[in-house]
């Protein structure tokens, strides 16, 4: 992953030719290139997507403003930005978010597509069918809002959180999340966005909770390991690494007993290639794999011609249930 750009520049890197004040993210299912091939980032034409399931929106704005700086200087002032998610399957919200600077967040200072990409894929109809845990052969309309319906608050864990938009955005309608990561300058950004966000999550019921959590570590993989969790999450969360380090990832994702893992990443990314490998090893999940296409475009103009995409892959992990014996299961049903 490049660091050498300006924090400007960083915003859109990978998802578009800005940067714009306002952008406009759309998420569609699949990809146009023949064969369903993924894109690198490029300009398609806004044509090419007519036969691609839309799967949802958000317009991110920028309410502050970066100095132009060289990354990994501490001049960047006000940075915040808005995500504006339009009404769908699911009532319309829009987040805040504080960007920090590069020297206490590292990679993780900014948001990055993935978490844009999985962040809207957990809110789409598709999302919704995967944790229902539900076959989507027979989906009714796409939209139905009968897949975000009431439900008890999941247990969610976001791995790798960065400054949290996915877990966010789960927390602001009624899940109970922790997000984690293992750098001390996005713990603290995670806790000033956990209060800003106070009163919209006191007012849906929702948690989010911050904790370090590095894989490499084996006492804060256990520590997690301990707690139960419905859902674990991570956008982009394998750009870089040992084969080593690759294959402690897997082991740690095994490790937390998750009944459902969502893992999104851009689909060039080799090292994903290899966690996905990692992850088949451990013997332990059905795997399923589908590929996105983000768009990105200047939100201020309606109607343009190209757009700037690229493809994004979503991982899907469920954990197979273990064999029951006949014994077990005859006490089971005289229980």
């Amino acid at each position: 992953m490049q660091t050498s750009l300006s924090p400007k520049l960083l915003l859109l890197a990978g998802s578009g030719d800005g940067p714009w004040t306002a952008t406009r993210y759309s998420l569609f299912a699949g990809s146009p290139e023949k064969g369903g091939q993924p894109l690198l980032t490029t300009r398609i034409s806004a044509a090419s997507l007519s036969h691609l399931e839309p799967v949802g929106q958000v317009i991110s704005t920028a309410l502050g403003r970066f100095d132009a700086v060289t990354c990994g200087e501490e001049e960047q002032r006000e940075a915040t930005r808005s995500f504006y998610f339009p009404a769908d399957s699911l009532p319309a919200r829009t987040l805040y978010l504080h960007e920090c600077g590069y020297a206490a967040g590292g990679v993780g200072h900014q948001v990055w597509a993935s978490a844009i990409v999985l962040a809207l894929f957990l809110r789409s109809y598709l999302g919704g069918m995967q944790l229902l845990g539900s076959q989507l052969a027979h989906r009714p309309k796409l939209g139905s809002k009968r897949v975000h319906g009431a439900h008890p608050p999941r247990r969610v864990l976001e791995l790798g959180a960065g400054l949290g938009l996915p877990g966010l955005e789960l927390a602001t309608r009624g899940d109970h999340v922790t997000v984690t990561d293992s750098r001390d300058g996005l713990l603290a950004q995670l806790r000033r966005e956990a209060l800003g966000a106070a009163a919209e999550l006191d007012s849906c019921g929702g948690l989010l909770e911050v904790r370090r959590l590095d894989w490499l570590n084996e006492a804060d993989v256990a520590a997690a390991a301990g707690r139960p969790f419905d859902l674990v999450i991570g956008a982009d969360i394998c750009y870089t690494g040992t084969d080593l380090e690759v294959k402690q990832l897997a082991a740690a994702i095994n490790r937390l007993g998750a009944p459902l893992t969502l893992l999104a990443a851009p689909a060039g990314r080799t090292t994903f290639v290899e966690l996905k490998a990692a992850l088949e090893s451990e013997d332990a999940f059905e795997l399923s794999e589908t590929l996105y296409t983000l768009t990105s475009a200047d939100a201020q103009v309606e109607k343009q011609a190209e757009l700037s995409a690229a493809s994004y892959r979503i991982l899907a992990l469920r954990r197979r249930q273990p064999a029951i014996s006949p014994a077990a299961a005859r006490e089971s049903r005289a229980s």
